[in-house]
């Protein structure tokens, strides 16, 4: 497999740019500070001159062989815990990578949540004790390379980043679940640990899997056909993406409706609420809020400027906006991070009053005018230094929030995050077959598409990277969505139930880490140890304590239902004070209406029962968006959110032995 893979990497390779034909070089992150892993045959690559000779050598190895196509790969010999080294690579040119570690290596992959740093960044909450973290983190042997964001519609060969010790100056830019993880890992097995940090923000699943993988999804099909499209006719792709959105906003937008029309130059704005911009409407009492809204302001026409081109700058707008002057439309454009400029003809203006109207899609994040390093203006094409400010008071009027429509706005993948495989060809093709011990997933915020689907996705995730680097059982741990208004307790379950149906995975649990007002929870450090935790069982095979009390089987006793549970590590305990009441329980009869219910331990169990409930039949706990509960096992570690009523769980699940790596 791997010998096929490197076959077809040198077939593909006269395909791709050849920067550095003229002197040998490696993949960057065979670089200074480097952390390589330990213990496993290591791949080491790069570019070369076609033909040219090179020699890599480390720790008293030296292998050579001959580029082929401008590229060339040798394997090292497993090298154990050892360093700093020198990686000293040799063609026509050398150079070396100094400060070589060899240890632990982590990918530290998903979405904001892993990509989330230290520091805080903007207004951004603060991480729990990110400053005495920070302070503390003298920590030579921990690194990080963070691989850049990158968008790519084939898989690429390369990335760019570095890898960076850490130290107190430099751990603020660690991410927080990954720098707490490699601090406890660190301290536990007395070895380098290097997180290797790919992750993107409002990224789906499908956004960091391959295109093989996904085409077992049939309603992804229409999707990869527009990546394909958009590889080699870019052009007719955004036309089609015009022409749907178009539909779509006729269908469902009334602003786009022809007799309201919220561009109009001369609308009357009663009903519209004024708004402070730049600013992303969920910090103006829009929280929450996915769709369409309208924005309006005016300006006056300064003389000198009559039959002058303009140009107006708005700022980074989340995500597609379309921009209209006196009714005319002067542009559109998606993408959440891209500045809008828009050019307007002079014969489109008037004397004295003008109109501007700005119609905004937003399918995720914090929608809006973002702002910028550049302000909101208009100028003079020919005298930027002249200038209106377009900051300030506007008008807005919301219009079609999301889940009103009865189907979703189309997608621009030419700039959306939510792209398939756009992350995988950008940020993880790049990597491989780089050697790493497993991979830490914090991610399912951008996947609302049901429960059924998250999970069939998240199998397929895990196998797919495995299958990628031909390692069938790489350790993959994930973290558990915490409480939080938007991720729902099915979203929880099919975390739990792909962990327990898929061999050398574990799941953390972040019951007691949620923030009712952010879906990104300051508690990190409780999350990276855990993680740390569940690595020594999984992947190193410590028997230890990685996971808290997982529902096993239940007993009905008249008026009473017994519960089971794996993972009990000593005994079941009650959070708040080690007593025997514990909360987050409900129960239901044959009606199938869920009661709030008394929960006691007694012994390994736990007794539930409720006096509006004669006849149980089905108990939940933490059963809710907001999830609330007090179940932990002597090891500290609090209880999955389940139900009884729900799908059934693997045999394995009573097992409290961990999955030996």
């Amino acid at each position: 497999m791997r010998r096929a893979l490197f076959s077809l990497w040198c077939l593909t390779a006269a395909n791709l740019p050849n920067p550095t034909a003229a002197a040998v070089s490696a993949h960057p992150i065979f670089s200074d500070n480097a952390v390589l892993q330990q213990g496993i045959d290591l791949p080491v690559w790069g570019w070369a001159s076609d033909g040219e000779p090179v020699t890599v050598e480390i720790d008293g190895q030296k292998v050579s062989t001959v580029a082929r196509n401008g590229r060339w790969l040798v394997r090292l010999r497993p090298i154990q815990y050892t360093g700093p080294h020198d990686l000293k690579i040799s063609g026509h040119t050398e150079f070396t990578a100094h400060n070589v570690l060899v240890g632990e290596v982590w990918l530290c992959a998903g979405g904001s949540p892993m990509e989330r740093r230290l520091s805080p960044l903007g207004d951004e909450p603060p991480i729990a004790g990110w400053e005495e973290a920070t302070s503390a983190a003298d920590l030579p042997q921990i690194r990080q390379f963070v691989v850049s964001q990158t968008r790519a519609y084939l898989p690429a060969d390369r990335v760019q980043g570095q890898w960076v010790v850490c130290t107190p100056a430099t751990a603020p830019d660690f991410s927080a679940v990954g720098f707490f993880f490699a601090r406890q890992l660190h301290r536990s097995r007395k070895a380098p640990v290097g997180l290797v940090v790919a992750a993107r923000s409002e990224t789906p699943a499908h956004a960091w899997m391959s295109a093989s993988s996904l085409r077992t999804f049939p309603e992804l099909t229409d999707s990869l056909e527009q990546i394909t499209l958009l590889r080699s006719h870019s052009r007719e792709a955004q036309a089609r993406f015009t022409r749907a959105l178009n539909a779509w906003l006729a269908e469902f937008d009334a602003g786009s409706n022809t007799t309201l029309n919220f561009a109009a130059p001369d609308l009357n704005l009663v009903g519209w609420s004024p708004v402070e911009l730049p600013g992303a409407w969920e910090s103006t009492h829009l929280e929450g809020f996915d769709g369409v809204v309208w924005f309006r302001t005016e300006f006056q026409l300064p003389e000198d400027w009559k039959g002058l081109p303009l140009v107006m700058h708005l700022g980074p707008i989340d995500d597609v906006d379309t921009t209209w002057i006196n009714g005319f439309k002067v542009g559109s454009s998606s993408g959440a991070s891209l500045p809008r400029s828009y050019r307007v003809p002079p014969e489109w203006l008037r004397p004295g009053r003008n109109s501007i109207a700005v119609r905004v899609l937003d399918m995720g994040g914090k929608g809006g005018f973002w702002g910028g390093s550049e302000p909101m203006r208009l100028q003079p094409a020919e005298k930027p230094s002249h200038a209106i400010s377009l900051a300030g008071t506007w008008w807005r009027k919301t219009s079609i929030a999301l889940p009103s429509a009865t189907r979703p706005p189309p997608i621009d993948f030419s700039q959306s995050p939510a792209a398939p495989t756009v992350f995988y060809n950008g940020m993880i093709a790049p990597l491989l077959p780089f050697p790493m011990r497993g991979v830490l997933l914090y991610h399912n915020e951008a996947d609302h598409d049901g429960p059924d689907r998250y999970r069939a996705l998240l199998s397929a995730w895990i196998a797919d990277w495995r299958r990628a680097w031909d390692r069938p059982t790489t350790p993959f741990l994930f973290v558990q969505s915490p409480p939080h208004p938007d991720q729902t307790p099915e979203m929880r379950e099919a975390q739990l139930l792909t962990w327990l149906h898929t061999p050398a995975t574990a799941m953390v649990v972040t019951l007691d880490c949620g923030d009712s007002d952010d879906a990104h929870p300051i508690k990190k450090a409780p999350i990276g140890s855990r993680l740390a935790l569940a690595a020594r069982a999984i992947a190193y095979g410590e028997r230890i304590d990685f996971s808290g009390p997982v529902f096993d089987k239940m007993r009905i006793d008249g008026a009473r239902v017994w519960l089971d549970f794996t993972h009990r590590s000593g005994g079941l305990v009650c959070a708040d004070d080690g007593g025997a009441e514990i909360n987050g329980f409900t129960l239901c009869g044959k009606d199938n209406i869920f009661h709030p219910a008394q929960a006691t331990i007694r012994g390994d169990q736990i007794g539930v029962t409720s006096d509006k409930v004669k006849e149980p039949v089905a108990v939940r706990y933490a059963w809710a968006n907001l999830a609330k509960g007090n179940l932990i096992n002597r090891a500290g570690l609090p209880a999955s959110p389940f139900r009884t009523d729900g799908p059934v769980q693997p045999p394995s699940a009573a097992d409290d032995r961990p999955t030996q790596p």
